[in-house]
């Protein structure tokens, strides 16, 4: 029976709802998890859009209304849903109550992470200018940065020694956002993420949102063998024996780089008549007929070739097809990288000195109806 403390968390593997799972970990909360494809784009489905009108992940519904609990209460937005499910269950000692010194603290970290570090993230990763000094709601990038510095240079904790939600939502931020090259990558971040995301509740969460992929990627591979079983079974039979593992499923992702990476993605969405699946300040992904044309921001990456573009191949396994790249004589040209939402990506030189990317990307389905051999 549903108490009023229980929890549906709406949640898609490895996006910012994954720090909210944690957060239900660490709490030891009841909750039951609602997944959404964001591939599949059902978080702007008219259902979720009635507890998101801006369909983003996460929201909460929690407890029991007059009708049920679909009739619970509703909280949209990271930092809110932290401090309300840090409230909700106050004997896993998580939030400093009301009339504790540390509960001022506690609120203008909660609330730094939206309302500064958040927006001075985009703006560096879109590559704009702060607006005005006195209207920027975070003034500048440095002086959000240095901020952070010296508070976590005081202890183990954005508290000191005492761990809180607060370190939940920032150990989950900071980690994404270093893996992007978007913040530096100092030694006193690094420990702090390392310090987080070594938590036991932590790797619980990473490890639901693992199996939650293992499975989305399976139904994908189970719909696309059965679309194009025939095909499959023929080219099999004539192909030399090769590891599964190490298979190549087909062309899958042209990756083009987009220094302004805003008017890049008006412009393809415009061309393209669609919007993306994927949108993110580091990386934008339009699917294109069951393929992915990616849009790139990053100016460390100058992709190859006159046009820099960069062309991926899917494949099963990121490490094994890799590898045996490199067992046919390819030479490393980018080592492969985990680049967040279960997604891995790399690329060798051929014996000719050609460029070839690998992709693994268990959000990316290929539609059944277009599925060639895999």
């Amino acid at each position: 029976m549903r108490s009023a403390r229980d929890v549906t968390l709406f949640h898609s593997p490895q996006s910012r709802s994954t720090g909210a799972l944690a957060l239900l970990e660490e709490l030891g909360a009841d909750y039951r998890l609602q997944v959404l494809d964001l591939q599949a784009r059902q978080q702007r489905e008219p259902a979720y859009l009635a507890i998101n009108p801006l369909g983003k992940v996460p929201a909460i519904r929690v407890g029991t209304g007059p009708d049920g609990p679909a009739d619970g209460a509703v909280v949209t937005e990271q930092v809110a849903i932290f401090i309300y499910l840090a409230d909700l269950y106050p004997e896993a000692g998580l939030a400093p109550q009301p009339g504790d010194p540390l509960r001022g603290p506690y609120l203008r970290w909660m609330s730094f992470y939206g309302s500064c570090f958040e927006p001075a993230i985009v703006d560096r990763a879109m590559k704009r200018d702060p607006a005005a000094y006195s209207t920027s709601p975070y003034g500048d990038f440095d002086a959000v940065i240095g901020v952070i510095t010296a508070q976590l240079a005081r202890g183990p904790y954005f508290l000191g020694e005492r761990f809180t939600a607060v370190d939940v939502l920032w150990g989950q931020g900071l980690g994404w956002i270093l893996r992007f090259g978007l913040v530096p990558r100092s030694d006193l971040f690094v420990a702090y993420v390392e310090r987080i995301r070594s938590r036991p509740a932590v790797v619980r969460a990473a490890a639901k949102d693992a199996a939650l992929l293992a499975a989305r990627a399976a139904a994908a591979d189970a719909r696309a063998a059965a679309g194009g079983a025939a095909r499959a079974a023929a080219a099999e039979s004539a192909a030399p024996p090769r590891s599964p593992a190490g298979r190549f499923l087909g062309l899958r992702t042209a990756k083009y780089r987009a220094p302004d990476l805003a008017r890049a993605k008006a412009w393809y969405s415009e061309v393209l008549g669609q919007p993306p699946y994927f949108d993110e300040p580091f990386y934008v992904g339009f699917d294109v007929g069951g393929f992915e044309l990616g849009l790139d921001p990053d100016p460390a990456d100058p992709g190859e070739g006159p046009g820099g573009v960069t062309v991926y191949w899917g494949v099963a396994d990121a490490d094994a097809a890799y590898g045996r790249l490199l067992a046919l004589g390819a030479r490393e040209h980018a080592a492969l990288q985990d680049v967040g939402e279960g997604i891995r990506i790399g690329a060798v030189l051929d014996p000719f000195g050609n460029v070839f990317g690998v992709v693994q990307n268990p959000n990316f389905k290929m539609r059944s109806s277009e599925a060639g051999p895999s």
